[in-house]
């Protein structure tokens, strides 16, 4: 079927229910016609590519389709002449695009009807996993149901995660392994990441060139060096093909130089989380002569079922409208018929060659910028989990392209990407640049900063000069209040959490870099020049991972402890009158045995992480699937009071771990709102290479809340003052100490 033919097919498609069809408003506002008409190819490229359902989408370049529609609408036309256009060129991506002039009226057609052997098919996304989405959660997917990919069946992997921090193995030689043998016929693999600043990868094997078939127990490794910086480590093992498998004796150990592998504890088994994308495993834990065995069981047969079939009600939209600038109205399809999507090797290659790889070296600062808002704001628009909370996708649009205009140089690029995802009110969005010339050689200021009332405090030093308690007045010459409101507007989420950026903010850059601060001082003005010298940031209260306080009582910082450290103080926390635990920041793995240790029964609390599905375009989101963390309680358990101390630098993990003992009444939750922010992210690298990340789960409260962009009450609100910090006093710990009076 050529690209008129597929036009003409529009009589067939009218089959569709226009009960189910949704006409977009034209809600721009008032502005440049211009940038009206580039609005119009950034929703109408967005609609076709992630939910029009022809082959024709996974063949042609979409940075090419953009720049085509971009020259359409700088063109010197009429608005009539430029819709016709953008309709024209859409219409040559598959069956059923139409357009329809101001005022057309469309027949009430009849229902779709493929036939027994001609079965629909629908994008289908969870989360969102597409093109341009690095190294997706594995829960995150993005598919044309039945037809699938020609490489993998992502309906048939499932697999089993673990996190750990990198710190202990930083510019070390390390290796992950486990002993693996499949019960059935299949393939199983062992994966592991390690992520770097702002969550880049700079190391991934996912052992695609030696897939596991063994059929009796046999050890696989990994070998990779540890960077510098690096941040975190992912360690999985999956199973393809609807297969069981069986994981035993896991374990990650530094080499020494000779390739002796030093002593490491073992992973721990309740850390193993489970990933199922179309729940079509279960995990399972067993003993076999003594050593704990990971399972990964297939749930049935019922899991073949087609995706369009396991994730899409029966009410979800067949085809969607959009209006354009001229008042009329471009038609897609969001289902076809399976002989309807499909496309033969001959029109692939027109397609391919209409649509050919753009030459995006050639583009300006400015062009590659617009693409890069054009690339990037449908799948906010269309796949952000927290839809609510945007009050204008229209204005986020026409502002990002308005000021891509004026771009001259990267930094300005990266900085039109940043402003553009504020209002999406995600402490997790993070924005950085991937392009290979640009260096991440990141360091720290030789202090530490609170925020008070607004203002940056010193809470920590190591020069001489610079004393706790000291308050900024100004930053390389500006006034502090002026640098903290103009960066304060570029970062997402939360007032607490947007605060705790704009402090590391100041305190991390590029090493060697200086920045000149002005500081009141008991009355007092200096100058001090800093350099960005320390490869860690530096804490603000500086104490041991574990501490004995007075009467009894022990202090555990949860930011810091590593899993053999606090196997090594448990003892000593079980018999303590209380625990004070610090989670004023990220916590370690080590967090996650601490809870089982607290917890009197299993963890009871179901569903409240919550991936979802798109039912159809522009935010239209339903659950596709629940999960929650299953915790066990382990002995011995730590029966005496304990407090958890937070801030607005507490995120993510951090909130995972304050949300269970919130709802498992395991302590009290001292200090203030956490950021607000949590679940799985998505990293998404468009053409320009500024790359971000956002939220891609929806995540519930404890008491069912939703917390994105709140961020956690705690139980018992206190906040430090400059008076305290200037003192040496720690006042937030100090009331958790006056709480056990």
């Amino acid at each position: 079927m050529g690209a008129e033919m597929m036009r003409l097919s529009l009589a067939a498609l009218l089959a569709f229910s226009l009960a189910s069809s949704v006409l977009l408003a034209a809600d721009e506002p008032d502005g440049d016609r211009r940038i009206q008409r580039q609005a119009d190819v950034v929703r109408s490229v967005g609609l076709v590519r992630y939910f029009h359902p022809h082959a024709a989408t996974e063949v042609v370049d979409w940075n090419s389709v953009l720049l085509q529609g971009f020259a359409l609408a700088d063109a010197e036309s009429s608005d009539p002449e430029f819709a016709s256009a953008l309709a024209d060129l859409l219409g040559g991506l598959g069956a059923g695009i139409a357009h329809f002039a101001p005022g057309d009226e469309v027949a009430e057609p009849a229902a779709l009807d493929c036939g027994p052997l001609d079965a629909p098919v629908r994008w289908v996304h969870r989360s969102f996993g597409g093109d341009i989405a690095v190294e997706p959660f594995p829960s995150y997917v993005s598919l044309r149901s039945i037809s699938g990919r020609p490489d993998r069946n992502p309906r048939a992997d499932s697999g089993i995660v673990q996190a750990l921090s990198a710190e202990r193995l930083r510019q070390r030689t390390v290796r992950f392994s486990a002993e693996v043998r499949l019960i059935n016929n299949g393939e199983a693999r062992l994966w592991l990441r390690v992520a770097g600043p702002g969550g880049e990868t700079q190391f991934l094997d996912e052992m695609k060139d030696r897939p596991i078939g063994d059929r009796e127990w046999a050890r696989h490794a990994i070998e990779f060096e540890v960077a510098a910086d690096a941040e975190q480590i992912f360690l999985g093992a999956e199973v393809q093909d609807g297969s069981r498998v069986e994981f035993r004796n896991i374990v990650l150990e530094p080499i020494s130089p000779d390739g002796e592998a030093a002593e490491f504890p073992d992973l721990a088994d309740s850390a193993w989380q489970l990933y199922s994308p179309h729940s079509n495993h279960d995990l399972d834990i067993s003993t076999d002569d003594g050593q704990s065995v990971i399972g990964l069981t297939p749930l049935g047969d019922d899991q073949a079922e087609p995706a369009i079939d396991r994730f899409m009600p029966s009410d979800a939209p067949q085809y969607q409208s959009l209006a354009l600038i001229d008042g009329s109205s471009l038609y897609v399809p969001l289902v076809l018929c399976a002989q309807q999507a499909a496309m033969d090797q001959a029109e692939g290659e027109q397609l391919a060659a209409r649509f050919a790889v753009a030459d995006i070296e050639g583009l300006s600062d400015a062009e590659l910028a617009r693409l890069d808002v054009a690339v990037l704001w449908p799948v906010l628009r269309h796949f952000y989990p927290y839809q609510e909370l945007v009050d204008e996708w229209a204005e986020m649009l026409f502002g990002a392209l308005a000021e891509s205009a004026d771009v001259a140089d990267r930094d300005a690029h990266r900085r039109v990407i940043q402003r553009m995802l504020v209002p999406l009110q995600d402490g997790h969005v993070f924005v950085f640049d991937t392009h290979p010339s640009v260096g991440w050689d990141m360091a720290w200021l030789p202090i530490s900063l609170h925020i008070i009332d607004g203002e940056l405090v010193v809470g920590n030093s190591r020069h001489a000069e610079v004393r706790p308690g000291d308050r900024v007045t100004a930053i390389d010459g500006e006034p502090a209040a002026d640098w903290i409101e103009e960066r304060y507007k570029e970062f997402s989420g939360s007032s607490q959490g947007r605060m705790d950026r704009v402090r590391r903010r100041l305190l991390q850059g590029s090493r060697d870099e200086a920045r000149l601060l002005a500081l009141e001082q008991a009355g007092n003005s200096l100058e001090i020049s800093l350099t960005h010298e320390l490869d860690e940031s530096l804490p603000l209260h500086p104490h041991a991972p574990v501490m004995q306080l007075a009467d009894n009582v022990m202090f555990v910082d949860l930011t810091v402890i590593e899993n053999d450290e606090f196997a090594e103080a448990l003892p000593e926390l079980v018999e303590a009158s209380a625990v004070i635990f610090e989670l004023r920041g990220s916590p370690t793995a080590a967090a996650l045995p601490l809870l089982s240790h607290l917890l009197e029964g299993p963890d009871k609390k179901e569903g409240w992480m919550r991936i979802l599905v798109a039912r159809g375009p522009n935010g239209d989101l339903i659950d596709a699937e629940r999960s929650e963390w299953n915790l066990q309680p382990q002995s011995p358990r730590i029966e005496a009071p304990v407090f958890f101390l937070t801030n607005g630098g507490a995120m993510s993990w951090a909130e995972t771990v304050l949300g269970l003992v919130r709802y498992n009444g395991l302590g009290t939750i001292v200090g203030s709102n956490t950021a607000g922010s949590n679940g799985e992210v998505i990293f998404l690298n468009p053409p320009g290479q500024i790359a971000l990340r956002y939220t891609g789960m929806r995540v519930i409260g404890p008491d069912g809340e939703i917390f994105q962009g709140v961020g956690l009450a705690p139980d018992v609100r206190v906040y430090p003052t400059i008076e305290g910090v200037r003192a040496g006093r720690d006042e937030v710990l100090e009331r958790a100490l006056e709480l056990l009076d």
